[in-house]
């Protein structure tokens, strides 16, 4: 179970562009007796962009402290690069195509890692089909780093593809 609390404020900076700073807190509970639990503290700094009324750009740059268990290792704080962007163009009247990536640290889900470096990007394209009917269509890309001492410490090869609907 992952949850998300996060505060943010926004300043109007320029009359298409708008700063922020924020702070988002994650805990991730595991179910079943697998103590892996985590606790993140996000620290974010960015902008949206508005280039178009069709066009839109939103970046957040920071930094995350991830508090981790681990029936291995033990527990650990991780303190290190945070990152995500969005681009967004709406090509229809209810139409539209995004492109997301993100940078940041992630519990692995695995007993012997704590956790991993993740790169994901994917795009996604909405419908609307009626004003309360619509769906979308995705591929997701993922690249994961395991950096921890005698486990792994590459690129997993496996790099997961994922094309995902609803």
């Amino acid at each position: 179970v992952s949850e998300t609390i996060k505060q943010s404020f926004h300043w109007l900076l320029l009359p298409k562009t708008t700063g922020g700073a924020g702070y988002r807190a994650n805990p991730i509970y595991y179910t079943g007796g697998a103590d892996l639990n985590s606790f993140g503290n996000f620290g974010l700094l960015g902008f949206d962009q508005v280039f178009n009324p069709r066009f839109k750009w939103t970046a957040r740059l920071g930094v995350e402290q991830r508090f981790n268990q681990n029936p291995v290792d033990g527990n650990s704080m991780y303190f290190g690069p945070y990152g995500e962007s969005n681009l967004s163009y709406q090509f229809g009247a209810s139409s539209s195509l995004s492109w997301s990536a993100r940078y940041g640290p992630e519990p692995s889900g695995l007993t012997n890692v704590t956790q991993r470096q993740t790169f994901r990007t994917g795009l996604v394209v909405t419908h609307g089909f009626t004003p309360r009917l619509s769906g979308n269509i995705g591929v997701n890309f993922e690249v994961d780093y395991f950096d921890q001492s005698g486990v792994i410490n590459t690129f997993n090869p496996g790099a997961e593809q994922m094309l995902g609907y609803s």
